[in-house]
């Protein structure tokens, strides 16, 4: 699928802030502003890939929890996080967030939560910024986020299929 075409596919969860119920069993996202976006990267001196800002900006944060073959993930939270979440976890003003400083590299950028203090990163490998990776080691869950996103949006928990190399 096209970038266009899988983000058709997210938007038809997005929905406002009135309309936002906050359950985390279902597929619900709310959209970023462009401006706190620009404020994470300032803050925190990271490169955020800019389909992943596209992405925050024309589908939103939240989370997809059921794709098209009707699996629900029972077992993780399957959240896009936006910059709240991001800089909590980078600049780790609170103990909300238990993840080892080491788990995630300096050039890492955290962005999909799967509960338990996991998250997958994106990590700059092969000329690409959007590597989806598992921040324990260099293990690849994904070569690029559109990758990510067409396996999620057909196999909700795709990634517990994905080969730990040795």
């Amino acid at each position: 699928m096209t970038k266009e075409e899988l983000f058709a596919y997210y938007q038809t969860f997005t929905v406002g802030e009135e309309k936002k119920r906050g359950d985390v069993s279902s597929n619900e996202f709310s959209l970023v502003a462009l401006s706190s976006i620009h404020k994470l990267r300032q803050e925190t001196g990271r490169t955020i890939p800019d389909v992943y800002s596209e992405f925050l900006t024309r589908v939103g944060e939240g989370n997809y929890t059921v794709s098209t073959d009707g699996k629900v993930a029972v077992d993780h939270f399957n959240y896009f996080m936006g910059p709240r979440k991001i800089r909590e976890i980078l600049q780790k003003p609170s103990n909300d967030w238990l993840i080892f400083d080491e788990f995630i590299g300096e050039d890492d950028f955290p962005f999909f939560d799967l509960g338990n203090q996991y998250v997958f990163v994106f990590r700059s490998m092969n000329g690409r910024d959007d590597v989806v990776c598992s921040p324990h080691g260099y293990q690849v869950i994904a070569p690029s986020f559109l990758d990510f996103l067409e396996k999620l949006k057909n196999d909700i928990t795709f990634y517990t299929d994905v080969p730990i190399p040795e």
